[in-house]
C-alpha cells in the first residue's frame, strides 16, 4: 500500500514533470497529489464488472427488482469480476482513513465528501488507485468516488465526535524555528 504523505508542492500529471527537490519544513502544509496512474482500457479487462457508474446502477436496480439485497460496496471487484473480500475492503477503508486524516490535519476535510475540493479529490482517488488496482477498473474514478461517499461519513462523524485527531502539530512552529536556525 503506497500513500504519498510527504508534502512538497502540488503537482498534477497534466503538468510537465517537475524536478524533485528535498521537501522543506514549510512544505508540511500541502498535499502531495501523485501523478495519475495510467488509464486502463476496458477492452483489456473484459471480465471486470461495472466499468461505468451507469452499469452499477443498472445492476443494482435489477437486483432490487428481483428482491435481492445489494451490498452497497458490491461494485468493488477485481479484474476477473469477483467481488473483493471483506478483509480487502477493510484494508481499503484503513487506507482511506489515513488519507482523510491527512486532509483533516491540513484543514482540507470537507463536511461531506460531495463538498470536497479538487485537490482532496485527486489526492484521494489517485492514492487509492495506486494502492488498490481495483479502483482503476472504471472510467473517471467513479469507484473511488463512490467508495468515499459511502465510507467518509463514518470517518468524519467519528473523528469530529471523538476529537482524537489534531489539526496541526503543536511542535511545528518550534520545529520550523529550529530548522531555520540550523541551516
Amino acid at each position: 500500500m503506497t500513500i504519498a504523505t510527504s508534502r512538497p508542492t502540488h503537482f498534477r500529471s497534466e503538468s510537465p514533470p517537475l524536478k524533485r527537490r528535498q521537501p522543506e519544513v514549510e512544505d508540511f502544509d500541502k498535499l502531495v497529489i501523485p501523478h495519475a496512474p495510467e488509464e486502463l482500457d476496458p477492452e483489456d479487462y473484459p471480465s471486470a464488472c461495472f466499468w461505468t457508474h451507469a452499469n452499477w446502477n443498472d445492476h443494482r436496480k435489477s437486483q432490487v427488482n428481483q428482491g435481492v439485497n445489494v451490498f452497497n460496496l458490491g461494485f468493488v471487484c477485481d479484474e476477473n469480476g469477483k467481488r473483493v473480500s471483506k478483509e480487502h475492503l477493510t484494508a481499503m477503508t484503513k487506507c482511506a482513513k489515513q488519507l482523510w486524516n491527512t486532509c483533516y490535519h491540513l484543514r482540507m476535510d470537507p463536511p461531506t465528501w460531495t463538498k470536497k475540493c479538487e485537490d482532496a479529490a485527486l489526492y484521494f482517488s489517485r492514492n487509492m488507485r495506486i494502492s488498490f488496482p481495483e479502483f482503476g477498473l472504471c472510467e473517471n474514478d467513479w469507484k473511488a468516488e463512490a467508495f468515499a461517499v459511502i465510507r467518509y461519513p463514518d470517518w468524519a462523524s467519528d473523528v469530529r465526535r471523538s476529537g482524537t485527531l489534531i489539526r496541526e502539530l503543536s511542535f511545528y512552529p518550534v520545529f520550523c524555528s529550529y530548522m531555520r536556525s540550523s541551516r
